[in-house]
């Protein structure tokens, strides 16, 4: 389902529809309709997504915008609910963000933007994987760096002055 919950357990729903991309136009300037079009080309436009991808706090004024009947519903301001986000509820309203839009879009665009949810949870995957074994690897050279550098001291200091 396209929702999240933030840091206070509040759900909110992502329902991207006609009123919804009216708002992100004219309050973010990110047309959500064309989150993947595909260029004269045929290759696929991605530039909202990435712009999207590359600015988390866009990225929140965005699931802002859509969800600002929900926030006026409950009488939270926008800040109240920014204050209630951190990396992992913005990561649950980037996936709940491309759901929402691929129900939005017809039959061909939304299996396309489906592909795209699952290839980019995978890449974060991978990402999050390669940067776990990375610092691993760090982590592993740590102790050996720290026993050198504490051998040191002693080698020359058991070295007798000429």
């Amino acid at each position: 389902m396209n929702s999240f919950k933030d840091k206070k357990n509040r759900q909110w729903i992502v329902r991207v529809d006609v009123a919804a991309i009216r708002r992100v136009r004219s309050t973010c300037n990110i047309d959500l309709a064309n989150l993947i079009a595909i260029k004269p080309n045929g290759e696929a436009d991605t530039n909202v997504l990435n712009t999207l991808a590359n600015d988390p706090i866009l990225l929140v004024e965005v699931v802002n915008a859509i969800i600002l009947p929900q926030l006026a519903a409950q009488n939270i301001t926008s800040e109240e609910w920014a204050d209630s986000l951190d990396g992992e509820t913005i990561q649950a309203a980037t996936y709940a963000l491309l759901e929402g839009a691929a129900e939005f879009f017809p039959p061909q665009k939304k299996t396309l933007t489906m592909r795209l949810l699952q290839m980019t949870k995978r890449k974060m995957d991978e990402a999050s994987e390669q940067l776990s074994k990375a610092l691993d690897a760090l982590d592993s050279d740590a102790p050996q760096s720290t026993a050198q550098s504490a051998a040191a001291p002693e080698s020359s200091a058991s070295t007798p002055p000429q």
